[in-house]
């Protein structure tokens, strides 16, 4: 271990323990950690491409979802649409959404609840 000198005291301590002095530990700086703004994933991992599997599944727990709150035909399309660009040819059978599915639609309300898009904060801004 290399000796340093306390920040605190000025007394010699060994690097990475406390100064026997004073019992100061000196924190490392912060690490800043950039993501992206979709999905939350770090930037410059590997992110692996969706399967039509998956993308299947996704379609046919949105249809669900859907079905279970009384939207449109046309919503689970469209959300399809804004997840991955693209929507599946075939129309699964409707299932009930999983954890994943339901934490992203809630991410998308909630996007959408502090959008400029959005008409009632179009309103708030106006007043």
């Amino acid at each position: 271990m290399k000796l340093t000198e306390c920040s605190q005291c000025g007394a010699l301590r060994k690097g990475g323990l406390p100064c026997p002095a004073c019992g100061f530990m000196p924190k490392r700086p912060a690490e800043y950690v950039c993501f992206s703004d979709e999905d939350l994933v770090r930037v410059g991992a590997q992110q692996r491409p969706a399967t039509m599997q998956t993308r299947s599944e996704w379609y046919a727990q949105l249809l669900g979802l859907a079905q279970d709150r009384g939207y449109k035909p046309g919503w689970a399309y469209h959300k399809m649409r804004e997840k991955w660009g693209d929507c599946p040819s075939m129309k699964p059978a409707p299932v009930t959404p999983g954890h994943e599915v339901l934490a992203w639609v809630r991410s998308r309300a909630i996007a959408w609840h502090h959008s400029p898009q959005n008409p009632r904060n179009q309103q708030a801004a106006a007043s």
